[in-house]
């Protein structure tokens, strides 16, 4: 069993069908995707009992990723590009670590097929594991560090400049790195 299952990678995204027999998605709603955040070697061994997966939003074809949601610059959401097997479309994933879930090994191991119309860059999968990372890695910030931020330079709070950086499209260099 564990065989038939050992294509699976952490950043893959599993069928429409499996993640609405796994009652993640209704099976109605085709903008739900279901992306494998369980790192690789959890997925191969039998000493795990669950498996970590993120539901997320397509968001529609027309609509580009936010600047400011991408390359792990936020904790909470990423945009994450995946494209298909041409490299001629683009499908971008809104995900929210709020929508994260645990699955039994045994049901995902028995329900879930990878969906190998669409894949996630190689790049695109770092991003991925840094966002996952920084979660739990990010340090917190002293109320007077905070309190600076708010303080308002012009019109706007020094947070909203930062925003406003963050969002220019050389800004996409800027990533949150953790070792």
């Amino acid at each position: 069993m564990i065989a038939h299952h050992m294509n699976l990678r952490q950043g893959d995204l599993i069928t429409h069908e499996s993640a609405a027999t796994l009652r993640l998605v209704e099976a109605t709603d085709a903008q739900r995707r279901v992306v494998i955040i369980a790192h690789d070697c959890d997925l191969a061994n039998p000493a795990e009992s669950c498996v970590e997966v993120i539901v997320g939003c397509a968001l529609p074809e027309n609509e580009g990723p936010d600047p400011k949601l991408c390359y792990a610059k936020n904790p909470r959401r990423l945009h994450l590009r995946y494209t298909d097997s041409a490299h001629t479309r683009v499908m971008v994933l809104d995900l929210r670590h709020d929508e994260r879930r645990s699955l039994p090994r045994t049901a995902f191991l028995e329900h879930a097929s990878k969906d190998a119309a669409i894949t996630l860059a190689a790049n695109e999968k770092r991003i991925l594991k840094q966002w996952l990372a920084a979660r739990y890695g990010r340090p917190a910030f002293p109320d007077a560090f905070e309190a600076r931020l708010r303080r308002m330079v012009g019109k706007r709070t020094i947070t909203e400049h930062i925003h406003k950086i963050l969002a220019q499209p050389e800004a996409r260099h800027i990533i949150r790195r953790v070792f």
